[in-house]
């Protein structure tokens, strides 16, 4: 399974469009490491896979220094990405059609996306996303997610944060109590998770 993990300094967290370079480097698909400099946006960037009409992958910019000349990077194109201390992966689904069945062309092939995900918990076995997704007229908003890996998620939302995330919290007592009474709900899941985060002492 191809996984894209980013990885940025401490407290730096990437913004909706947050094309800022960042000094880092990736592996590419043969395990060559490339270091320089990496541009990302956890924002919906996908765009078509080379010539392919049935691929889509969300990109990164990279560069080896600042006076080098920019790339384009797809996901599926590389093994890793290190910048720092947050952490995103890329999620490979299928595109599917308003019955559930998975698009294809007519040589049979499956429409295949790769989209960044952040991660925002990875201590457990259930891990918590994150994405920022558009709102149209709203602007946008953060979207989370929860699952084994990033390719088997499930969305959270106001009916399900309070069993979700107690679930995931559950070695803290506290924190789940605070759930249980509302203190924390959907709308202040950073704050949840930055103060399990605290706890634990968990710095990703």
């Amino acid at each position: 399974m191809l996984s894209l993990l980013l990885m940025l300094p401490l407290g730096l967290r990437v913004q909706a469009q947050d094309w800022e370079w960042h000094p880092g480097y990736y592996y590419d698909l043969n395990n060559i490491k490339h270091t320089g400099l990496v541009q990302v946006s956890t924002f919906d960037n996908g765009t078509a896979y080379g010539t392919s009409k049935f691929k889509s992958s969300e990109f990164f910019r990279f560069k080896t220094d600042e006076k080098s000349p920019q790339q384009e990077l797809y996901a599926l194109d590389v093994q890793s990405v290190v910048v720092g201390a947050d952490s995103i992966v890329v999620r490979h689904w299928f595109r599917t059609d308003r019955k559930g069945r998975v698009k294809k062309d007519t040589a049979g092939n499956e429409y295949s996306v790769a989209s960044f995900l952040k991660v925002e918990l990875n201590s457990g076995e259930t891990k918590v996303y994150s994405k920022l997704l558009d709102g149209n007229n709203y602007g946008t908003y953060t979207g989370y997610y929860y699952g084994k890996n990033a390719d088997n998620i499930n969305d959270i939302n106001t009916d399900t944060f309070a069993q979700v995330m107690s679930d995931i919290v559950k070695d803290a007592p506290d924190l789940v109590e605070k759930i249980n009474k509302e203190d924390f709900k959907l709308r202040k899941m950073e704050k949840l998770i930055n103060a399990y985060k605290t706890k634990k002492g968990i710095t990703l």
